[in-house]
């Protein structure tokens, strides 16, 4: 696809702005519902531009997140179940959406985030993302998804941002109780 402002690019941006502002959220669960509602946008772009292992393991992403805002009160067991569960169904869409290494990318990255979002949160989760988004940037590069660039340079510049900005407060605040 080599139109910067088709039907499919223009989804993908409506998805970029939600996950890009998303990431402005120093609240967890405000940033993983904004993720959740970015996933939508993002699993209907890469169905259209026939990405369709990133389209799906998307889809489950939105899910994913969503049943993440209780992982606070889940029981350890309870975690580990849900996102070993989350795990094999992606492992299972990108056997049967296989279309050559590229579909490692969604794969891998989604199971990354999964256990990530049970188990980690503030700046190591932040920090988790930004390796995520890079590898994103990756995927978008080999199937021509143009939000997709503009997705992971912007999501990369804002968390990489937020992230600064999160890690000068945690000093400030261990500074003041010195």
């Amino acid at each position: 696809m080599t139109d910067f402002f088709s039907y499919p690019q223009i989804i993908g941006y409506v998805g970029l702005l939600t996950y890009v502002l998303s990431y402005a959220f120093k609240d967890d669960r405000k940033m993983k519902t904004g993720f959740s509602v970015s996933s939508v946008f993002w699993a209907i772009h890469y169905y259209l531009i026939n990405a369709h292992t990133a389209a799906f393991t998307t889809a489950i992403v939105c899910v994913r997140n969503l049943l993440s805002l209780k992982s606070e009160d889940m029981p350890e067991k309870k975690k580990l179940l849900f996102a070993t569960i989350v795990s094999l169904l992606l492992v299972t869409v990108g056997f049967y959406t296989w279309a050559g290494p590229i579909s490692l990318i969604p794969v891998l990255t989604t199971i990354v985030v999964t256990f990530s979002v049970f188990y980690t949160s503030g700046i190591k989760l932040r920090w988790i993302f930004f390796g995520v988004d890079a590898m994103w940037l990756i995927h978008a590069i080999v199937v021509s998804s143009y939000s997709g660039y503009a997705y992971a340079i912007g999501s990369l510049i804002v968390n990489g941002y937020m992230i600064a900005k999160m890690t000068k407060e945690n000093n400030l605040k261990k500074l003041a109780t010195i």
